[in-house]
């Protein structure tokens, strides 16, 4: 049987050296992982899962408009920073300025983003969510958390105050908080 063809998404993915060679020769000896940096790479791979397993459910059937991964970043970063710029949007997303316009253009003609002057200074637009973006955040929501529940088991309250601590914790590195 002749061995599956490489996955595109694998590409620059770190692959377990072969036991035979590079084990015994100590080659592979930097890319063990221990203590923290196993957990770390636990946690990680935790999120990627469920991040995945968010990612390919059906938000359509929620009843919300199609986005782009990128419209999404840019949609959730305004919905937690109501006013911001598209400057602070991109530096806060990662993205490129032109990235960024193409998304918030998509934002704005799919009645998502309201782009409103400043009435202190014209060269500044700042950025506010609508109201089908409000509803469409909501439905988003309770899709997802749906999603979750049918995988996690039941929580008792221990569970979900680590739940809750996590988020804090997963959610700090943005600087916004849970919720």
């Amino acid at each position: 049987m002749s061995p599956a063809p490489a996955d595109p998404e694998d590409a620059g993915a770190p692959h377990p050296a072969p036991a035979d060679d590079a084990a015994a020769s100590g080659a592979g000896a930097e890319l063990r992982l221990d203590g923290e940096e196993a957990m770390l790479f636990d946690l990680a791979d935790a999120i990627v899962g469920l991040a995945r397993l968010i990612q390919v459910s059906d938000v359509q059937t929620a009843g919300v408009a199609t986005l782009t991964g990128t419209e999404i970043a840019v949609l959730r970063w305004v919905h937690r920073h109501p006013g911001t710029t598209s400057g602070e949007t991109a530096r806060a997303t990662g993205l490129h300025r032109s990235n960024m316009s193409a998304a918030l253009r998509g934002l704005v003609s799919k009645g998502l983003v309201l782009r409103e002057g400043d009435p202190g200074d014209s060269r500044l637009v700042h950025l506010r969510l609508t109201e089908l973006a409000e509803q469409d955040s909501r439905r988003i929501r309770l899709h997802w958390a749906e999603v979750l529940r049918e995988r996690l088991p039941a929580l008792d309250d221990e569970d979900r105050a680590t739940l809750e601590r996590c988020v804090d914790l997963l959610t700090s590195w943005e600087g916004i908080g849970p919720r």
